[in-house]
């Protein structure tokens, strides 16, 4: 959308994030996982043995939802579920070796493009823009 004949800063954001996205997806779909699976990947990889609970506020996604895609990551050998001896309803979630393999090949994917849009920024703005963009998301989620 375009205010007074030219476009801002959020649609400039906003065409930047659907070009990534569709990337993303795309290099994520060639392994063989959407891009939910791949998120969970990664969060289940910073929080080893995780309950199923915090996934619906990642995903943004209702718990049934959220359940059927663990459930297809099980069965694709991506994720254990595991019953803690203290707590035997709280199922919690690691990733498996196969688990381990994919989520690396998601930072590759991650990591190149990252230095692939790095590139294409002047080095002495890098730091400035980061910085800039981090704030502003900073203060929009808080103010929302």
């Amino acid at each position: 959308m375009r205010v007074n004949g030219r476009g801002g800063l959020v649609e400039a954001v906003f065409e930047f994030n659907q070009v990534n996205q569709l990337y993303f997806e795309q290099q994520v779909k060639a392994l063989g996982i959407t891009m939910y699976q791949a998120r969970i990947l990664n969060y289940v990889a910073a929080h080893p043995g995780t309950i199923q609970r915090p996934l619906t506020t990642v995903l943004g996604k209702p718990a049934a939802t959220v359940t059927n895609i663990l459930k297809v990551m099980v069965r694709n050998h991506l994720l254990e579920r595991r019953v803690p001896q203290d707590n035997g309803r709280q199922k919690q979630l690691f990733l498996t070796a196969q688990g381990r393999s994919q989520f690396s090949a998601v930072e590759n994917i991650f990591a190149e493009r990252d230095q692939q849009v790095t590139q294409l920024v002047d080095p002495q703005l890098l730091d400035s823009l980061l910085s800039t963009v981090r704030r502003v998301t900073e203060q929009i989620s808080a103010n929302q």
